[in-house]
């Protein structure tokens, strides 16, 4: 069983869909979700969302540590 229990179900029901990603940091990332696991998220399509809503494209996939994700959303 995950470490994560019912909240993997969630998340891994929300592969495929774009999403913005939200760190405990406060920087957002806005992405396809193409993977998770028990530690780690994997956007496709990926940008770095600034403060005032600017896109910056990334080059590859962008990898988040799960415990370091505060929330996600559907933009």
């Amino acid at each position: 069983m995950s470490i994560f229990g019912g909240r993997d179900r969630v998340i891994r029901a929300q592969v495929h869909e774009r999403l913005l990603v939200t760190m405990d940091s406060g920087q957002t990332f806005d992405g396809l979700l193409v993977d998770a696991d028990a530690s780690t998220l994997m956007l496709a399509n990926a940008s770095v969302v600034s403060a005032d809503g600017s896109k910056v494209p990334a080059d590859g996939h962008i990898y988040l540590p799960r415990f370091d994700v505060s929330y996600m959303q559907r933009p």
